[in-house]
């Protein structure tokens, strides 16, 4: 597998392999894909930086404000769903995945949320451990039982 980077950076060479082992790619066709996928990350990116700041303005805005505020928002939520509209996802519900150390504690699943995301990823084992795992079965259980306690049962409550 290459690096998205790798390809972006050294096309010429990509297309060289690609064509030496039989491969049907279209380079060209996956760099603009590519750059797509970017443009709409980082559009998607500003959206929720804007998104974040406006709900945290809100609170303390008067009526003038409020309703400029609420104008802005439409404008992006009219844009998210032409997007959605583009991609065909438009029937599906928004989510937002990360892997982050803050979804081990209640606080930090609360900033996730506050940054729009619907779901996280964690895992129990470091990731960057080579070789076979060698923790304990009930080690494991008793972990997964403190994280149901900790964090899922305190941020249902």
């Amino acid at each position: 597998m290459l690096d998205r980077r790798f390809i972006r950076d050294n096309p010429d060479a990509v297309k060289a392999a690609v064509r030496a082992k039989g491969i049907d790619l279209d380079v060209d066709e996956l760099l603009q894909a590519d750059k797509t996928v970017r443009n709409l990350t980082h559009e998607l990116d500003d959206a929720q930086a804007l998104r974040k700041s406006s709900a945290k303005q809100f609170a303390n805005a008067d009526e003038a404000r409020r309703a400029e505020l609420r104008a802005e928002h439409e404008k992006l939520e009219s844009r998210l769903r032409q997007l959605r509209d583009e991609e065909g996802t438009a029937d599906r519900p928004f989510e937002v995945h990360v892997i982050s150390l803050d979804a081990f504690t209640v606080d930090g699943v609360r900033r996730l949320e506050e940054q729009g995301v619907t779901d996280v990823i964690v895992g129990f084992r470091w990731p960057y451990v080579v070789g076979p795992d060698t923790e304990v079965l009930q080690s494991k259980l008793d972990n997964l039982r403190r994280f149901a306690d900790d964090v899922i049962g305190a941020l249902r409550s």
